[in-house]
């Protein structure tokens, strides 16, 4: 009687501590899961950033080309100089700008590189 006692307290020992970690593997599983989740879902968000970003940098951009083509008109007239100097001015304010922008892109792009390895 003493043998069966002992062996059912082994067995259901053993059976607890195998439910403990198969449990344990599944969250570690569903925690993983999850987590490339939420990498594809930050990956995503920062693809309409960039895309939003680049979106504004073609009309800046376009803004830029449009002043130096005026600075370019007005250069040569004569009185308009002012006109051209403050065509270049906001040229290069719309510049500084596309530079900004250019450079949060970037850094995006470094952070989605960063997302895709880790996952």
């Amino acid at each position: 009687m003493k043998k069966s006692r002992l062996s059912k307290t082994f067995i259901i020992t053993m059976s607890f501590f195998m439910l403990f970690f198969s449990l344990h593997a599944l969250n570690r599983s569903l925690y993983l899961a999850s987590e490339t989740v939420d990498n594809k879902e930050d990956i995503a968000a920062i693809d309409k950033k960039i895309s939003d970003l680049e979106e504004m940098k073609r009309g800046y951009a376009g803004k830029v080309k449009y002043h130096i083509n005026q600075a370019q008109r007005y250069q040569f007239i004569q009185d308009e100089q002012d006109i051209a100097r403050r065509h270049l001015s906001l040229a290069k304010a719309n510049q500084d700008v596309v530079d900004k922008i250019q450079k949060q892109i970037d850094e995006l792009k470094a952070k989605k590189e960063q997302l895709l390895k880790a996952a």
